[in-house]
């Protein structure tokens, strides 16, 4: 499914690019009412052409490629909009702050905008029909909330590469080859078995699957098909040897030395480019109580190494028993520097020691990580790799756990973690540290 799914995606992506140059071109024929020669081209299409590269950008900050976008229509126009007006005013610096291109086209983006959001709008609506809106039928095989959850997601939203035919619970189930023959042959469209094939009541049935994969039907890992739909692990299908096959400490030796390379580089820029803000938070929360600056805790870091967290203190008074009761009286500069992630500023120290990474998993209070580790399966596996300062379950989950112990929260959280441990590349990082700004501005907050 993924390979379907990001298909989709890489024909949306080439499509949004030509469109960038169809509305380029269709401006310039308007604003030279139709007469436009190749002088005017090529002036405009060098600058054009690298603007378009910072706009693709902004269109994936903007979530224009995430895979739930086809399934929300209702959010495209308003999305497509408010990112081309980012992109329009990117366009007017661009072009004031670099004279050497000799064009200061007012006219052309004002209706560049219009047309572009015309032009992507359909596109966006209108462009997967083309690469095959029409979702194949499968059978699910599977049990768990997991399999529960899944299905249901399917069957209410029809922008899904995959929908549900039917399925089957294996815990429920006795005769589960009779059962499998029967679904096939009262669902004579279906050609896709999705199943768990590690589960061990799988194990009678495998012979008539491998029967259907010789009849050209086709076999999806479940686990596979739950990734792309939520962008995290069934953790509760999970067991030692799937894990064992598909979770790695190391991805490469490169990869960690220049992610460890990147964060110093940009963590020091970052320190230094702050500084003011120390200053100010100073200032700030002594003429508020006079109290002290900063408030730092202990958080459980790489391997289990506990760590030293430092923040802006944004509360009257940090009371901690073990790490997880807190007085909750924020102050009135407590509010301002917590929403604007000032407070947040301090822990870039910890970034240049090494203690946390750009991107990770978020680091956990170590009362909390006992408790966790209890009732969570493979909890300590989110350990494996540095903490960071953003993460994959930040960007994703909608509502996270706080600061008391709230295990199903937590549940989700670790799916997420375990599916970057499992994915992690620059390229994912990349993808996290642009959706990390999109939630920063858009003051949700990480």
């Amino acid at each position: 499914m993924s390979r379907i799914s990001n298909s989709g995606r890489i024909f949306i992506f080439m499509g949004d690019v030509l469109l960038l140059y169809v509305a380029l071109f269709a401006s310039l024929f308007v604003r030279y009412s139709f007469n436009i020669s190749s002088d005017i081209l090529r002036v405009h299409i060098v600058p054009f052409s690298i603007l378009f590269v910072l706009w693709i950008l902004v269109f994936l900050i903007g979530g224009l490629y995430e895979k739930h976008i086809r399934v929300h229509k209702n959010r495209l126009p308003s999305t497509i909009l408010k990112v081309q007006i980012i992109n329009s005013l990117l366009a007017v610096v661009f072009f004031y702050s670099i004279p050497a291109f000799g064009i200061a086209p007012k006219t052309t983006l004002f209706i560049y905008l219009i047309i572009s959001f015309l032009l992507i709008s359909i596109w966006r609506v209108y462009g997967p029909l083309l690469f095959g809106n029409n979702a194949d039928q499968a059978l699910f095989i599977a049990s768990g909330a997991e399999l529960a959850e899944l299905t249901r997601e399917l069957k209410m939203y029809k922008g899904y590469p995959l929908t549900v035919a039917d399925s089957i619970d294996l815990d429920s189930e006795s005769d589960i080859v009779a059962t499998l023959r029967k679904k096939i042959d009262s669902h004579p469209n279906v050609r896709i078995i999705v199943a768990d094939l590690e589960n061990q009541k799988m194990n009678v049935a495998l012979s008539y699957v491998y029967e259907l994969m010789q009849k050209r039907y086709i076999y999806l890992e479940i686990h596979s098909v739950y990734e792309d739909v939520f962008n995290r692990l069934p953790v509760s299908l999970l067991d030692e040897r799937w894990l064992i096959q598909n979770i790695s400490l190391l991805p490469s030796k490169t990869y960690d030395v220049l992610k460890r390379a990147l964060d110093i580089v940009v963590g020091s820029i970052a320190f230094v480019v702050s500084l003011p803000f120390y200053v100010l938070a100073y200032v700030l929360i002594k003429l508020d109580d006079a109290g002290p600056l900063f408030f730092t805790h202990e958080r459980v870091g790489q391997n289990g190494k506990l760590v030293t967290i430092v923040k802006f203190r944004s509360y009257g008074v940090h009371y901690e028993k073990d790490g997880m009761a807190k007085e909750q009286r924020i102050t009135r500069v407590g509010a301002f520097l917590r929403r604007s992630r000032i407070d947040e500023l301090p822990q870039l120290w910890n970034l240049i020691r090494g203690d946390l990474s750009l991107i990770g998993p978020r680091s956990e209070i170590p009362k909390l990580v006992h408790v966790y580790e209890q009732e969570i399966p493979y909890y300590s596996l989110r350990h494996m790799v540095k903490p960071g300062l953003s993460g994959w379950a930040q960007i994703n989950q909608k509502d996270p756990p706080k600061f008391s112990a709230e295990v199903d929260k937590t549940k989700q959280k670790v799916a997420y973690d375990l599916f970057y441990i499992k994915h992690r590349s620059f390229l994912l990082d990349l993808f996290i540290g642009l959706q990390t700004i999109r939630e920063l501005l858009s003051r949700r907050g990480i």
